[in-house]
């Protein structure tokens, strides 16, 4: 059963996620639904790690695997910066 919302949030903000769906084709309110989905989940399907969740602007999970993709992407964009910043 689908019922109303209603949020006080910045005009700004507003039209600027509008527009985000529109260029996707999606509703803002199934894109909202989603995102409430995605919150109530226990467990995420894969834990992001520390760096991820820094750009992410979260801080889902703890204790990451030692070594994850997203570290090796991260020292080898490190290696290649000092490389070429010499």
């Amino acid at each position: 059963m689908q019922t109303k919302l209603t949020l006080r949030i910045e005009e700004a903000a507003i039209e600027a996620a509008k527009a985000w769906a529109r260029q996707r084709g999606v509703s803002l309110s199934a894109t909202v639904e989603q995102f409430f989905e995605r919150l109530s989940s226990e467990v995420p399907a894969v834990p992001l790690t520390p760096w991820t969740q820094r750009l992410l602007g979260g801080g889902i999970g703890s204790n990451p695997p030692a070594e994850s993709s997203d570290d090796r992407v991260r020292e080898g964009y490190v290696d290649h910066a000092e490389a070429k910043y010499r």
